[in-house]
């Protein structure tokens, strides 16, 4: 009964991490095409991502983007992730399971007073593709 109630609580935090990395209600999401800021970008560093700035050439004060991240890096545990600003938390995140492996995921991404996201890195030593399928205002 112990792992039942185990179950339980892994599925009642999830859902509530689930949604707090939501978009408030009621927001307009508007799907972009083509849009590809780092399309296997060399050497990446933590760095904030002004979204309104080429390539990305997004409207300011938007809530959210859609993205996926592919991350390639050198070492096991090496990773990229997508946060709201420094110290948010990630709430997108590739990591690395084995040297020279790739990870690839996708999600929802808040974004900050300024209409940015940051991306964060343990080590610039990677390539990396980030796409953004659209944004929520």
């Amino acid at each position: 009964m112990a792992d039942l109630d185990h179950i339980r609580h892994s599925v009642e935090l999830e859902r509530r991490l689930d949604d707090l990395s939501r978009p408030e209600i009621g927001q307009t999401y508007q799907p972009v095409t083509g849009i590809k800021g780092w399309d296997g970008a060399a050497n990446k560093d933590t760095q904030t991502i002004d979204l309104q700035a080429a390539p990305w050439s997004l409207p300011a004060n938007i809530q959210a983007v859609s993205c996926r991240l592919y991350y390639i890096g050198a070492n096991v545990n090496d990773y990229g992730a997508l946060e709201k600003s420094a110290g948010d938390g990630h709430m997108v995140i590739a990591q690395i399971q084995a040297a020279g492996g790739r990870a690839n995921t996708s999600g929802i991404v808040n974004c900050d007073s300024s209409g940015d996201i940051r991306f964060e890195t343990n080590n610039a030593t990677n390539t990396v593709s980030l796409y953004i399928n659209g944004y929520f205002s």
